[in-house]
């Protein structure tokens, strides 16, 4: 019986959300677009290879669409003209960005230049910043402590470094061929790919070297 008392109260409240939901939607003027579930939009239309599943949606919907990524309305284009229409003759209206709440809990809306919107603000901050943090005598006063951090940014990488170097010795030396593992051959290599900021392979290449000499 507890169940029942329980979906009765819930019910109410999941019927209002959708209602404000579909209300909010009507009311604003968007792109085409596939027809977002409540509270978690359209994030059923995308897999781990969203960049994919965009292009798909793209032929149906058209280069310019809307999409409801959880609470926030997403507008997706796909078209180089569109994209240069928004991002270059209209770049002032799209400037702005959305700003999460744990940046408003500091006020970093209102005075970081990452943040605030494009301004007399934020012309003024990047003036002082050009004038007071990257001005020529700032940079050189400075340089030291890139140096030093420019040298711990590099140290990660020396073991991999010496690895390369020592392949490319090997390689030169003593003339290497390569073959891939387990008699595979080249058209029944897996050449799909996950999505990251930059795309990779979703299995990783493995080569053997065979010495010619």
């Amino acid at each position: 019986m507890d169940y029942y008392l329980v979906f009765l109260l819930i019910l109410p409240f999941v019927w209002l959300s959708i209602r404000v939901l579909t209300s909010k939607l009507a009311s604003q003027t968007l792109p085409p677009g596939p027809k977002p579930f409540p509270i978690i939009g359209n994030f059923l239309e995308l897999s781990n290879l969203p960049h994919r599943d965009l292009a798909k949606l793209s032929k149906t919907y058209g280069p310019l669409m809307a999409l409801k990524l959880g609470s926030i309305t997403t507008i997706v284009i796909s078209s180089p003209n569109l994209a240069k229409e928004a991002l270059q003759k209209n770049d002032q209206a799209f400037s702005s960005r959305t700003i999460p709440d744990m940046t408003r809990v500091f006020d970093h809306q209102e005075f970081s230049i990452g943040w605030l919107p494009a301004n007399s603000k934020w012309k003024n901050l990047r003036k002082a910043c050009a004038i007071k943090i990257f001005a020529t005598q700032r940079l050189d006063a400075t340089q030291a402590l890139r140096q030093t951090m420019k040298q711990r940014r590099i140290c990660p990488g020396l073991p991999l470094a010496n690895r390369m170097v020592h392949l490319m010795l090997a390689s030169l030396l003593h003339h290497f061929a390569w073959k891939l593992p387990n008699e595979m051959r080249p058209e029944d290599m897996d050449m799909g790919e996950t999505f990251g900021i930059t795309l990779h392979r979703a299995v990783l290449l493995r080569a053997i070297p065979i010495k010619s000499l």
